[in-house]
């Protein structure tokens, strides 16, 4: 082998490896059939592309919807939620309020009580005690007039 058939033998090798052989039956070039029908392909691909795009948005125009409803319900039952915890808690304030006047006026009454023992009865004892004190002072000076005139 002579240095410039070696060369060209590993170039010719390495060729080989990086391009890959095209059968000889076939011919690069396209036939009549194929080259009238080119610009349609791509309008064909196009408008298959386009179709696709139509149903992947009518599939997602739908899933819109579907969330949207879904949405809608669960708002729907935040906002019934939110109404039965409003009346809850009025209906709470209500019993609260209520029972906060039921316990004002047992205080009241308890503070009735607890002032007519320590300020009327005491009153009332008192008044008598003035009463039977000139009661008794009256009939004193009736009785010294009576010995008097007497």
């Amino acid at each position: 082998m002579s240095p410039t058939s070696s060369s060209s033998s590993s170039s010719s090798s390495y060729n080989s490896f990086t391009i890959p052989a095209t059968p000889r039956t076939t011919s690069p070039a396209l036939s009549t059939e194929e080259t009238s029908t080119s610009p349609d392909q791509p309008e064909t691909a196009l408008s298959k592309g386009s179709q696709e795009f139509a149903r992947e948005i009518a599939k997602l125009e739908r899933e819109k919807a579907e969330l949207q409803r879904e949405k809608d319900e669960l708002q729907k039952e935040r906002d019934e939620l939110a109404s039965a915890c409003n009346k809850a808690k009025l209906a709470t304030e209500q019993k609260k309020a209520t029972e906060a006047e039921r316990q004002r006026k047992e205080i009241y009454s308890a503070m009735g009580a607890a002032a007519f023992v320590l300020f009327i009865m005491p009153a009332i004892f008192i008044a008598l005690s003035l009463f039977s004190a000139q009661w008794v002072a009256c009939m004193r000076m009736l009785r010294w007039a009576v010995q008097v005139v007497g």
